[in-house]
């Protein structure tokens, strides 16, 4: 079912982007294009069993972590932000992998913690989610970086930490 609504919402979205760019076929086809690689590549990760992803995602989180940081070093320069890596004709943003990578480590940190947490693994989820949100901003691409920050703390949330918490953490983030 929930394939199908995926199916849905693609083929609502190219019939806007068809509507709204005055019939212009050829970005209409390179969105089926782009869109049809991006389904067979959903499908294909759907296969990975999920003990998979979790050795994977230490890893994953590490080398994204490098790749935010060659941004800043040698970066491509683009619509006035340093946010691309580029590779011959490979060009990439490594904060779209941080997405992703940033909910899976903190996950996989928290898989065997016991609850409530203890103050150290509070903080080291903390470090998890704000040194690539730090990073991210300073490209600067600050709706990436909120979107980063608002996965781990869901994810914090979803792991049973409290509202209370959550707000004090924020605070104390938003007073320094």
């Amino acid at each position: 079912m929930l394939l199908y609504g995926l199916l849905a919402l693609g083929i609502i979205g190219l019939g806007i982007l068809y509507s709204a760019s005055n019939q212009n076929l050829s970005l209409f086809w390179h969105q089926v294009i782009n869109f049809g690689f991006a389904f067979v590549v959903m499908c294909a990760f759907a296969q990975i069993p999920v003990n998979r992803y979790q050795f994977l995602a230490p890893w994953v989180f590490g080398l994204t972590l490098l790749m935010l940081l060659a941004v800043m070093g040698a970066g491509v320069v683009g619509k006035g932000a340093q946010r691309w890596l580029g590779f011959g004709w490979l060009r990439f943003q490594p904060s779209e992998i941080m997405k992703l990578a940033m909910p899976m480590m903190l996950a996989w940190y928290l898989r065997d913690k016991v609850f409530p947490l203890h103050i150290k693994d509070l903080f080291f989820s903390c470090i998890i989610i704000i040194l690539p949100v730090l990073m991210i901003a300073k490209q600067p691409d600050l709706g990436t970086a909120l979107l980063v920050a608002t996965t781990g703390f869901f994810v914090l949330l979803l792991a049973g930490i409290t509202w209370q918490i959550m707000v004090s953490g924020i605070g104390l983030v938003m007073v320094v």
